[in-house]
């Protein structure tokens, strides 16, 4: 029997990420991705879905579909992370939907919808 997710509710949860490196945040949502997996056989299934890492603000969102939002805070507790808030969520989605260095100076040209921004 398939799972249907298109009921849940989105959310984004804020975490504060002081460690500006990708690659420590791809670990880190990697870790957050198996607690979401771990939760998707119990009574408060989550699904994870993606992140935006800001290290300028030293805060990474990761948004997920779940029925409660906390649901989504005992996945983050169990990858070892706190959530500064839990929020609901509506994401749009554009033609780039790959992992991209966006930062300032990176030298990667980054694509959002049908425009495209230089770094």
């Amino acid at each position: 029997m398939a799972e249907n997710h298109a009921s849940r509710a989105r959310y984004a949860a804020e975490v504060y990420a002081p460690c500006a490196d990708p690659s420590e945040q791809s670990v880190a949502a990697e870790r957050i991705r198996g607690a979401a997996s771990a939760s998707e056989h119990t009574a408060a299934p989550v699904r994870y879905l993606e992140a935006l890492h800001l290290p300028g603000e030293e805060t990474v969102f990761y948004v997920f579909e779940a029925d409660d939002p906390t649901a989504i805070t005992r996945v983050l507790r169990a990858a070892g992370f706190e959530a500064e808030r839990v929020t609901p969520a509506t994401t749009f989605a554009g033609e780039a939907r790959e992992e991209r260095d966006c930062r300032p100076g990176s030298g990667r040209t980054v694509a959002a919808s049908t425009r495209r921004w230089a770094t």
